[in-house]
């Protein structure tokens, strides 16, 4: 395919695998495309297949098939079977980042990482990230409030993440990543003059951090209101919630698959004679760690795919387009062709919780009650496939996270005992 002139394509953003550029040019068949480019391929194993590869291609076979296709056409394959009937169709192949918005109640989990079941996993990310020294304070961002559909809730969320953007948010102007302050500067400008920026992209990193003020509140609630209209999150938590079993267990199922019976039963039963639990917690956290053993393969199969479908959905993010409009005619009118509009007044937040689907577009309203309107889009990006064999590596951080979150509450629990 001719993709024109290096010059005509602008940096979009990244995820963790890919690079995402946006056409700039005017050749009418590449406007609106973007353009995704790995930063790595992935190795072929020049002396036959390891057990890792065989499991893989075991696992994905009822989905992927068992032809040799490109990994860019394996991954098209795994975002259409695998994620569309899940997210729905609003995505770009190529970006806020909630995270995972629900706690855990597996009973896969031993009963001394209780703490899982108590707060979210991004929260508990943070006190590990401050305790080796990457963080200087953790963020107050929850995703359980911004999954909430309660405006207050999500908002409250919204705001930690724009004091404590670390990788979960980004602004774009124009198509260029901008940070926290000079985005917020634009978004201003734009309310003074429509023409000045032509639209503002808000997605999910790097900003400053900024005490709320006007155009930040302004801000949050237009993105509020989206978040609701269009009930993305809630679409993103089921799919999160398409595996009903923790790392634990799929890390024990993992070790079982590849013949690694020892690593699995050391993993899930290290220390019981030790363990903070009761027998009763015990008891139930090995049936569940053997109600996954016992599955058969084509069921252990299905339930590392839904896994691997979780795991996307808790790392990819939310691109949120916005286009500030003349008048709220120009709404009206882009409503009827079917367009996306959305008011930034309060009384359209209320109209959100009280189930609207879209806001209705009064004429004239700018002019005469202030009300300022917006064109918006949404899309999943970052939807890449995580391959099993980051399995270890998972269950690995999830016990360093868990050990550090341990640690704290017992010291916070002699504090109160010393004082």
């Amino acid at each position: 395919m001719d993709l024109g002139q290096p010059g005509d394509w602008a940096f979009k953003g990244e995820g963790n695998a890919n690079v995402v550029f946006g056409y700039t040019g005017s050749r009418s068949d590449l406007v609106g495309r973007v353009l995704k480019v790995r930063k790595s391929l992935r190795r072929a194993c020049s002396v036959g297949k390891t057990a890792q590869q065989e499991l893989e291609n075991d696992v994905w076979a009822p989905v992927l098939g068992q032809h040799q296709a490109s990994p860019l056409a394996l991954e098209l394959i795994y975002t259409e079977q695998c994620l569309m009937p899940l997210l729905g169709s609003e995505y770009v192949p190529s970006q806020i980042k909630p995270k995972c918005g629900y706690v855990t109640a597996s009973p896969a989990i031993h009963p001394d990482n209780h703490i899982k079941q108590t707060r979210s996993r991004y929260q508990l990310h943070q006190l590990l990230k401050v305790a080796e020294g990457k963080l200087a304070a953790a963020s107050s961002y929850d995703p359980l409030d911004l999954f909430s559909n309660q405006p207050q809730r999500m908002l409250a969320a919204l705001r930690a993440l724009f004091a404590h953007p670390q990788n979960n948010l980004r602004l774009f102007f124009g198509g260029a990543p901008v940070g926290l302050q000079e985005g917020l500067s634009k978004w201003a400008a734009v309310g003074h003059d429509p023409a000045t920026v032509d639209n503002a992209t808000a997605a999910a990193t790097e900003a400053t951090d900024a005490e709320p003020d006007a155009g930040l509140e302004e801000l949050l609630k237009v993105l509020v209101q989206i978040l609701l209209l269009e009930g993305v999150l809630n679409r993103l938590l089921s799919a999160q919630q398409h595996c009903e079993v923790d790392i634990e267990g799929i890390f024990a199922l993992y070790c079982k698959l590849l013949s690694r019976v020892s690593s699995a039963q050391q993993a899930t039963t290290e220390d019981s004679s030790t363990s903070l639990g009761s027998s009763q917690l015990l008891a139930t956290h090995h049936q569940g760690v053997q109600e996954v053993l016992s599955l058969p393969t084509s069921e252990a199969y299905s339930l590392l795919r839904r896994y691997v479908v979780s795991a996307t959905a808790k790392d990819c993010a939310l691109m949120i387009s916005l286009r500030r409009l003349a008048s709220a005619t120009e709404g009206r009118e882009l409503q009827q062709r079917g367009g996306k509009v959305v008011c930034s007044t309060s009384d359209v937040l209320a109209s959100c919780v009280e189930g609207l689907n879209h806001a209705v577009v009064l004429e004239d309203s700018v002019s005469s009650s202030g009300q300022q309107w917006y064109q918006y889009q949404v899309a999943f990006v970052d939807l890449d496939m995580k391959a099993l064999a980051k399995i270890p590596q998972h269950f690995e951080l999830d016990q360093r996270i868990v050990k550090v979150a341990r640690e704290q509450q017992e010291n916070q629990q002699q504090l109160r005992i010393d004082g």
